[in-house]
């Protein structure tokens, strides 16, 4: 993740969720919660902004995308209910289940709603 940083390939958030349930699989649940904290910290910066057109090969500095570098955060930056359940998961090997619960409440005011998966 760090090294994508530094080659100014901008995250979304299926690579933050990657990172969460890593943290999750390794049992650092304080450590999932901070990457679901930075992804929806990050989310909330700026606004929508449109793609440009992309530069040569050897310039460009983000992802491809038909033909474009994305540039909106926004869009690509939105915690997904996996975001969630797993930062969640990390918490329920532990035996917190109230921060399960707290967890799913702020996901919920997200207007992000449960299946069948988190209600397991």
């Amino acid at each position: 993740f760090g090294v994508m940083i530094e080659e100014g390939i901008l995250p979304d958030a299926r690579c933050f969720n990657h990172v969460i349930h890593a943290c999750a699989r390794g049992g650092q649940a304080q450590r999932a919660e901070y990457w679901l904290k930075r992804l929806l910290s990050e989310s909330r910066r700026g606004q929508p902004q449109p793609a440009q057109p992309a530069q040569p090969a050897q310039q460009q500095h983000g992802l491809q995308y038909e033909g474009r570098v994305r540039t909106s955060r926004c869009k690509d930056l939105i915690p997904t209910r996996h975001s969630f359940v797993h930062a969640a998961e990390a918490f329920t090997k532990a035996g917190l289940w109230q921060d399960v619960e707290r967890l799913f409440v702020q996901m919920e005011g997200l207007g992000i709603t449960q299946d069948d998966l988190t209600l397991n």
